[in-house]
């Protein structure tokens, strides 16, 4: 091996985005799917040493915009309001 070294890089890989399913709970308490929220982004968590969501929480507000963006028909209420929220959410093997 050579004594002098040339220029290097360094490429540090991220988690590639998942995805969640938005669903909608009705006044019985019976779930429905309304459709796929693609472009979730995904942390590393080295606790579980795999990508998972970095919003965990399927009824946070990041869930309930993103599917009041996607599907305003289903998950918008009359008064504004959100109705849906982020399920099955999913990370890509890496």
């Amino acid at each position: 091996m050579s004594e002098t070294f040339g220029a290097g890089s360094l490429f540090i890989d991220d988690c590639p985005n998942g995805m969640a399913t938005c669903t909608i709970i009705d006044e019985e308490g019976y779930e429905t799917g309304i459709g796929a929220l693609h472009g979730v982004p995904c942390c590393w968590s080295s606790s579980h040493f795999e990508c998972r969501p970095c919003n965990r929480h399927g009824d946070s507000d990041y869930y309930m915009s993103r599917c009041a963006e996607e599907y305003p028909d289903a998950c918008v209420g009359a008064d504004g309001s959100w109705l849906c929220r982020g399920k099955g959410r999913y990370c890509p093997y890496v």
